[in-house]
């Protein structure tokens, strides 16, 4: 069992408490980095390497404690969704991309626990980001092909197909800051 496993949340110093808000405040940061597309309701944001990033940085626990603030915070209006919405209309916005919000805290918690589990095996962070990525593109697109009442075909053209290189460079890039930030450091 790894160190971070046997850690409760009453554990956590103040050391941990600022990283999980701190990967909230990137996750918030990376939704208003966002990018309509003219072929999809989904917009384009920063927001996936957030939840990566926390993931692999925090931990199981960790990541899943800073995504569920971010939800909460947005759910409860604090401008923090993409292009600064926020609130419990937007994710049940007619665009159909609640689902994306929702997965954050599961995706996070998935990229942690796969990296944990992982250990310091070669591969162990890519196949972290790939389940979480997993996640999100499984919520998402659940949510938006049954909300637009999209074929299978369009839903995963609009809310998979289009984002799957950009998500793959950003798990890239959120598994390099990892690895400059962690050098030597326990997970949450």
């Amino acid at each position: 069992m790894s160190h971070s496993s046997s850690r409760t949340i009453a554990q956590w110093d103040a050391r941990s408490i600022l990283r999980i808000l701190f990967c909230t405040a990137l996750t918030a940061a990376g939704a208003h980095w966002a990018l309509k597309l003219p072929y999809t309701p989904v917009p384009m944001t920063w927001q996936v390497a957030a939840v990566l990033f926390s993931g692999l940085w925090l931990g199981a626990r960790g990541g899943f404690a800073s995504q569920a603030l971010y939800l909460t915070l947005g759910l409860a209006g604090a401008p923090i969704f993409a292009f600064g919405n926020g609130g419990a209309a937007y994710l049940f916005n007619p665009m159909g991309t609640g689902g994306y919000l929702l997965s954050c805290p599961l995706a996070a918690w998935l990229t942690g626990y796969v990296m944990e589990r992982g250990g310091e095996r070669r591969g162990a962070p890519f196949l972290a980001c790939l389940s979480g990525l997993a996640a999100v593109y499984g919520m998402g697109c659940l949510w938006l092909g049954a909300w637009l009442r999209l074929s299978v075909w369009q839903t995963l053209l609009m809310g998979a197909g289009w984002f799957l290189f950009w998500d793959a460079v950003k798990a890239m890039l959120a598994i390099l800051a990892v690895g400059k930030l962690s050098s030597g450091r326990r997970r949450l």
